[in-house]
C-alpha cells in the first residue's frame, strides 16, 4: 500500500500560520490609512466657542459683568455666565447658528448684539465697549431753531 500524499503533507509545518500572519498584516496595512482619518475627522466638531472682553467707555476693563447668549432660531437662552477680574469671558460648546448677545451691569447701559453668527468649529471673538448709565439722561437743551428738531433714535429708524 502506498501512502497518498496529499497537499498537506507536501507542505513544511508553518507555511498555514505564516499565511495567515501575512494576510492580518495585509488587512492592517490597509486599514491604518481608514483609522487615521477616521480620528481626524472626529476631531471635526459642530461647535463654537465665543469669547471677548467687556470695557467701560474709557477702557478699563469691567469684571461681573452678566452676559447672557440667546439662540435666535430657538429663542431659548443658551448660556449665561460672568465676565472675570479682567472682563473676560469664555461661552465654549455652541452650536452654529445666529445668537443674541446681552451684557449688564448695575450703573451702566446694557449692551445688545444681535446676529451674532457662529460656523462650526470656528472662535468668534464679540468685544463689548459699556457707557455708563449717567450719560444715558438727556442735559437740558438750548433754546433754539435746532433745538425743536427731534431726532429720531438710531434703533428707531427702519
Amino acid at each position: 500500500m502506498k501512502k497518498r500524499l496529499t497537499k498537506t503533507a507536501n507542505r513544511e509545518p508553518g507555511v498555514n500560520l505564516k499565511r495567515v500572519i501575512r494576510s492580518c498584516a495585509s488587512i492592517l496595512f490597509l486599514l491604518l490609512p481608514l483609522l487615521i482619518c477616521s480620528s481626524t475627522l472626529l476631531a471635526q466638531t459642530a461647535l463654537s466657542v465665543l469669547r471677548g472682553t467687556v470695557t467701560d467707555s474709557n477702557g478699563a476693563a469691567l469684571p461681573g459683568v452678566k452676559i447672557t447668549i440667546t439662540d435666535l432660531a430657538t429663542n431659548i437662552m443658551a448660556r449665561t455666565i460672568n465676565t472675570d477680574d479682567n472682563g473676560n469671558f469664555e461661552i465654549p460648546d455652541l452650536k452654529l447658528g445666529s445668537y443674541r448677545l446681552n451684557a449688564e451691569k448695575a450703573g451702566f447701559r446694557a449692551y445688545v448684539a444681535d446676529n451674532v453668527l457662529l460656523d462650526a468649529g470656528k472662535t468668534r471673538r464679540s468685544n463689548s465697549r459699556f457707557r455708563s448709565a449717567k450719560r444715558l439722561r438727556q442735559s437740558p437743551s438750548k433754546p433754539g431753531p435746532r433745538s425743536s428738531r427731534m431726532r429720531p433714535e438710531p434703533s428707531a429708524v427702519r
